[in-house]
């Protein structure tokens, strides 16, 4: 349950992961606000965005405002780092967790790179943002080397991308609620200890 594995993964905590030599250690680190003026939360594969594909995507309603964005990254001596967790919202308030609604409890992934960002948005990232090539390959690389995050400010079109692993999967997103049903917390698994 994602309970049990937030609680596991806290700042410090130390792993031992199968695909690469060591002990590594989990590190949380604060990636900014995700502005949401619609509160129409979306998670999506950043070449679906870019194609303009409508499937794949993952549609979460949340309150609008800012959102605080963490992740959780596993590090190596050797300046390996892996995506554990990334969380937007507070986890204290929870009360239930639960998979996330729709279609699908997961965000479909086929590169590794996941983009989250406000609905109302999206035509004008894909657009004005991904239409050119030097910037999509630049947020690609900076997603993959840069702790896996960067905010986008790009016009007033605020999109926080992240790395998720090295190619295709379905990565689960959880939903923490409070006692009064509202969820205050999104969290996606990119499934790094799960194997």
């Amino acid at each position: 349950m994602i309970t049990d594995w937030i609680a596991v993964v806290r700042d410090g905590a130390r792993f031992h992961y199968q695909y690469e030599e060591g002990i590594a250690q989990a590190r949380w680190r604060e990636c900014g606000v995700l502005p949401l003026v619609s509160g129409a939360f979306v998670l999506e594969d950043i070449d679906w965005v870019r194609d303009g594909a409508s499937y794949g995507d993952l549609h979460v309603d949340l309150e609008p405002g800012m959102w605080p964005i963490r992740m959780a990254v596993l590090e190596f001596a050797n300046n390996v780092k892996l995506p554990l967790l990334c969380m937007f919202g507070s986890p204290h308030a929870v009360t239930s967790w639960k998979p996330a609604d729709g279609r699908q409890p997961f965000v479909d992934c086929d590169r590794g790179v996941v983009c989250a960002f406000d609905l109302v948005t999206r035509p004008r990232f894909a657009s004005d943002l991904l239409a050119d090539d030097d910037t999509y390959f630049a947020m690609m690389d900076q997603a993959a080397q840069d702790d896996f995050s960067v905010v986008l400010d790009h016009d007033h079109v605020a999109v926080f991308t992240f790395y998720c692993g090295p190619g295709s999967d379905q990565y689960p997103v959880w939903l923490g609620q409070d006692e009064s049903g509202r969820t205050v917390c999104v969290v996606v698994d990119s499934l790094v200890m799960r194997d």
